[in-house]
């Protein structure tokens, strides 16, 4: 068990509400699913930039960006290369 990291990503997603960022992914034709990774790879490279493998350790092992958004799926690398 590993205790997660959720107050910077709050923050983030916060800015991200507010700059709309979702709203443009969308315009990009991302689907709902697709959109709420590429906002949790975005959370990732602000807060803890890295490859997408290592981006996916600290997602599903430190941080607890996937509890702020809808979708509660396993975030694979493969996923945040097609978010990317």
């Amino acid at each position: 068990m590993y205790i997660k990291e959720i107050g910077s990503e709050w923050l983030v997603k916060q800015a991200f509400e507010k700059l709309e960022i979702e709203d443009i992914l969308k315009a990009a034709k991302l689907d709902d699913n697709l959109t709420e990774i590429a906002q949790m790879l975005l959370t990732a490279k602000l807060l803890h930039p890295s490859s997408e493998l290592e981006t996916q350790r600290w997602l599903c092992e430190n941080s607890a960006a996937n509890e702020l958004y809808k979708t509660q799926e396993n975030i694979s690398r493969y996923k945040l290369y097609k978010a990317a």
